[in-house]
């Protein structure tokens, strides 16, 4: 074989290495394509409040900030409310025969959620009654299942033709300035909870000792009932025949919080140890009390052993960015 021979045969070598060297990289290339679609699809696939916020899923304003534009809701199918209850009450007591439904909410990541309320703009029967009755419109935020209280509709109605409303959900991760811990408050008498996303949110808290807790109620006992009613305080008022007054189940160990909440942007209210573990509490109730004559919403929670003197009180408030809006629109549900 000449010299030139032996170089075509060389380059003809080098040639075939190279093509199958080129066809060895695009089959990896198409493999990585492969994993990397599958892993998008994958994730696309779940939902959770952290993807909400990423497709500009954000609550409505509170008052005073009713100029953020509103965003569109993720696909029906990820978030939906559901009748899981429905009971009448009939009592020839005023104010006592109500119908209450309650509502079943589906949202993945719901175990995040650290508050929720439901308000209602539409509730009317078969008959065209407004069953609204006016009474918590504007709730505050909970922890338990949201139920519907609404007027009892007549007997002739036989379905709720239309119950529509929004139930929010408070995700606190959402916003970190939405956690507020409060320390330096066990043992004193009155401590006021200042911080400037409570006062941005316009809510005031007063902490409370029990011991002074007792002081301002039993200064309080001469306010009438009726003052409290007149304030939209509703019929939990400090009188000597109320439970909620008499706080027989609070202990010496107790904390009492003040809330001046007019807003409703305090989604819980709960104690740390300084380690940062909750602390439950072994009595906790809610009532009105009287201090110089003016009524003021409490919060109350007894604790056995004490708290210690380091422990912390965390609020979470419903900031604009922590708010999941659910809107509902239920038909034709049958009555009891």
């Amino acid at each position: 074989m000449d010299w030139a021979s032996e170089v075509a045969v060389v380059d003809s070598a080098r040639e075939l290495q190279g093509a199958e060297s080129k066809d060895l990289w695009m089959k990896r290339l198409q493999v990585i394509v492969l994993v990397i679609g599958f892993v998008v699809i994958g994730r696309g696939d779940s939902w959770t409040p952290d993807s909400a916020f990423a497709q500009n899923l954000t609550p409505l304003a509170p008052t005073g900030r009713e100029d953020e534009p509103g965003r569109s809701l993720p696909p029906a199918q990820r978030l939906g409310i559901l009748v899981e209850e429905i009971n009448a009450t009939r009592s020839s007591i005023e104010g006592a025969s109500r119908l209450e439904i309650r509502l079943g909410v589906l949202c993945p990541g719901i175990e995040k959620a650290l508050g929720l309320r439901c308000r209602v703009f539409r509730a009317v029967d078969d008959t065209g009654e407004d069953l609204r009755d006016g009474e918590g419109s504007v709730p505050g935020y909970s922890m338990l299942a949201p139920t519907v209280r609404l007027k009892l509709p007549s007997r002739k109605a036989t379905v709720l033709k239309e119950l529509s409303g929004l139930v929010e959900l408070v995700f606190p991760d959402r916003d970190p300035q939405a956690t507020i811990n409060i320390a330096n408050f066990v043992g004193k008498p009155r401590v006021e909870a200042s911080h400037p996303v409570l006062t941005t949110n316009g809510v005031r808290l007063t902490i409370l000792s029990k011991g002074e807790f007792d002081r301002i109620r039993a200064r309080g006992h001469e306010a009438s009932q009726q003052q409290a009613v007149d304030q939209n305080f509703g019929k939990a008022t400090e009188t000597k025949t109320s439970p909620l007054g008499d706080a027989p189940g609070l202990g010496n160990n107790a904390i009492v919080v003040l809330q001046d909440d007019p807003n409703h942007r305090v989604a819980s209210i709960s104690f740390l140890s300084p380690l940062g573990a909750p602390v439950r509490s072994s009595y906790t109730e809610a009532g009105v009390l009287f201090d110089h004559g003016t009524p003021q919403a409490y919060f109350a929670c007894s604790f056995e052993p004490a708290l210690p003197e380091t422990a912390i009180m965390r609020i979470i408030v419903a900031t604009p960015r922590t708010v999941v809006p659910i809107p509902f629109s239920l038909k034709d549900i049958p009555l009891p």
